[in-house]
């Protein structure tokens, strides 16, 4: 019984130790993955920042830029900016004309060019039509013709025939 107890106190110390071991090495393993994923998510982090500064300063430059239009837009004469005002909505309004009619004329040219290429397919359709139509009849015409000149030779070759049976029966009477 005393052996049998120490048996199962070893088995049970060595399971013991290879499930600690184990768990030693799955704890391992999530560790490194855990620092590899907070490392990744650092260096994230450092980009989305340098990122972000960096827009920062853009929008920073964007500010000035703006502030200096806008001061000189105030520094302008009141007619001045009017003007500039009227030429720019001339010119997009020119801009857009140009484009609508750019447009209104593709849209026109592709229908011609659909129609144009419906009218073609039509019309070689229809010419292929009377081509086989025409091919059909001269090759009914030509075996007809070979067929009458076939007959008239064969006539003409009976007839000769006949005409020697005629002449040999003649000469077979005559004897």
């Amino acid at each position: 019984h005393n052996e049998q107890l120490e048996k199962m106190k070893s088995d049970h110390i060595e399971t013991m130790s290879a499930s600690k071991n184990h768990v030693q090495k799955m704890t391992t393993k999530y560790q490194n993955e855990i620092d590899r994923l907070a490392s990744e998510l650092e260096n994230m982090q450092i980009e989305h920042k340098n990122h972000t500064d960096g827009q920062g300063q853009e929008h920073n430059d964007q500010l000035r830029k703006m502030k200096s239009i806008h001061i000189e837009t105030m520094n302008a004469s009141k007619n001045d900016m009017e003007r500039k005002h009227r030429n720019e909505i001339d010119k997009l309004t020119s801009e857009l004309e140009n484009k609508e009619k750019e447009l209104e004329l593709e849209e026109k040219l592709k229908a011609a060019t659909k129609k144009e290429h419906q009218e073609k397919i039509l019309k070689l359709g229809k010419q292929s039509s009377a081509a086989l139509e025409k091919l059909r009849r001269d090759h009914r015409q030509n075996v007809a013709q070979l067929h009458d000149e076939h007959k008239t030779k064969l006539k003409e070759e009976h007839a000769g025939i006949d005409k020697k049976h005629q002449e040999n029966l003649g000469t077979l009477r005559m004897q």
